[in-house]
């Protein structure tokens, strides 16, 4: 059960960065948890081909995935086709990325705080934006906890 939570995490936030093709393209590739082939992503998702392709190389730029390119056999009409897969390692890809964004909220919160103390101008402004941080805050340690091995 946890393990399908943190791949939910995952796959939203890849929603969020890259849209629904990404989303789709991402579980189909954790799913099957093995290489699969560019036509075969396409014949499943029922995505169009250059969409497809952009969005996989979008994920690959940013090491989600892997790729692989392999020779066809003689006759096929191919010389060469690709295979993807999800990397082993966009879990913890995933960790750094949030670990790296709790950091940047913290420091956020705490410039704010200095402003608060040294008596800022617009005292009501700096105070809701340090809610809102903080509250963002919260929502991504929730998200770090998930990931937090116990």
């Amino acid at each position: 059960m946890v393990e399908a939570c943190r791949n939910e995490e995952i796959e939203s936030l890849v929603k969020k960065k890259y849209g629904q093709e990404a989303f789709t393209i991402f579980r189909l590739l954790v799913t099957q948890g093995c290489a699969v082939e560019t036509d075969q992503i396409i014949d499943t998702t029922i995505l169009d081909k250059q969409i497809v392709h952009s969005t996989l190389y979008k994920l690959w730029n940013d090491g989600y995935i892997d790729t692989e390119k392999i020779a066809s056999a003689a006759g096929t009409g191919y010389a060469q086709f690709f295979v993807w897969r999800a990397k082993n390692t966009f879990r913890e890809q995933f960790i750094d990325n949030l670990y790296h964004a709790a950091l940047n909220l913290r420091q956020m919160v705490n410039y704010i705080a200095e402003l608060l103390l040294e008596g800022s101008k617009d005292e009501t402004k700096l105070r809701n934006r340090k809610n809102i941080l903080i509250l963002a805050l919260t929502r991504h340690d929730d998200s770090l906890m998930l990931f937090h091995d116990f």
